[in-house]
């Protein structure tokens, strides 16, 4: 029996592969899993590069000696800092071996200008050398949406997400309130494809000139965030956008109440939370066709992604038949509904506890 987990978790970022782990880790300890890091701290994304050593050896010391006391050594991403500790204690005590891949990304040569060339570059080349390692070494890979791909060998889990309570019960003290046509929410960054909307409300005005577009969110980028804000302004779209930054719960329950589409135009996801949160307050959901949305049962307007004309097209074809998009909305309610942290947390735990 599992009684004790060691866990590589070099990030503590606003991604949804981190919430995913923090909350795995709250309900793992509920069941009276002790639960450690290998790191003391977090290293900022950022800087990895040059503090990843100095920690990875400071904490490498300590651990390497009591990493017999535990059951079960889990990698929380397929990145460097995460992977390289779990890949080298596994093969000094071969012990049970997890690493979570959240999602695959496509090859860097797909649009890679919009998702960032070095960045797609950087997670295609540690993430297939991360793959090749666990099939080799038969290290159990978690990835979300794993019927979307082709691994050969690989012992692979399906890793899900599912509504936070906390969310539902903010959730339902606030009421419905149309202020704005589209909301966006999520990260200000080119994989998200913020300025894809940007362009999209541009095409549209001319037929709905008041449209009313809130994009709410963390920039992790402030240079990227200064280049949404000066295409708006050169679009004449300043009238039309309202912005927020470092939004908390409270606020973003208020905005998913206050919308009557959500519009997420990302290039790369994994489960992607906030798509499922949406759907969960009923609000129509317009994203680009990824695989990762299939918990939606297809309830949802797919869009090729990068084509701004049929984002446009699609996003005035909902609003204009706003009871159809409704429809829809309440079909993709009921499909999220049926997800559950505590039964995916437990059925991870079983899983656990049958590796030897």
């Amino acid at each position: 029996m599992i009684k004790k987990i060691l866990i590589t978790s070099a990030f503590s970022g606003t991604s949804g592969g981190d919430y995913h782990i923090k909350k795995m880790e709250e309900l793992w300890e509920k069941e009276g899993i002790i639960v450690e890091h290998y790191y003391d701290k977090p290293i900022s994304f950022k800087t990895q590069n040059l503090i990843f050593p100095m920690a990875f050896f400071k904490d490498f010391k300590d651990q390497f000696q009591k990493v017999k006391e535990f059951d079960c050594i889990i990698a929380s991403s397929p990145y460097l800092p995460d992977f390289l500790p779990v890949f080298v204690l596994n093969r000094k005590y071969r012990k049970p071996t997890i690493v979570y891949f959240h999602h695959l990304p496509p090859h860097f040569y797909w649009k890679p200008f919009k998702r960032g060339m070095l960045s797609s570059i950087f997670n295609s080349i540690f993430i297939n050398i991360s793959l090749i390692i666990s099939k080799i070494l038969g290290m159990t890979i978690f990835l979300d949406q794993p019927q979307a791909y082709s691994l050969g060998s690989a012992i692979v889990m399906k890793d899900e997400d599912a509504i936070d309570s906390e969310f539902k019960e903010a959730l339902a003290k606030v009421d419905k309130e149309n202020k704005f046509d589209i909301l966006y929410l999520g990260r200000f960054s080119s994989t998200k494809g913020v300025l894809d909307l940007v362009n999209a409300v541009a095409k549209i005005k001319n037929s709905i000139p008041s449209i009313q577009v809130c994009m709410a969110g963390y920039a992790e980028d402030q240079k990227y965030l200064e280049k949404v804000r000066m295409k708006i302004n050169k679009l004449g779209l300043s009238n039309n956008f309202q912005i927020y930054l470092n939004v908390d719960l409270h606020m973003k329950v208020k905005l998913l109440k206050s919308t009557k589409l959500f519009v997420f135009p990302s290039y790369v996801e994994g489960w992607a939370l906030s798509v499922m949160e949406a759907a969960y307050a009923g609000v129509p959901i317009i994203a680009y066709n990824l695989p990762a949305y299939s918990y939606l049962g297809g309830n949802y307007y797919p869009v090729t992604p990068g084509k701004i004309d049929e984002l446009s097209y699609t996003i005035k074809k909902a609003l204009l038949n706003y009871k159809i998009a409704e429809e829809i909305a309440k079909k993709a309610r009921e499909k999220v509904s049926t997800y559950s942290y505590e039964k995916i947390a437990m059925d991870q735990l079983n899983y656990f506890n049958s590796l030897k």
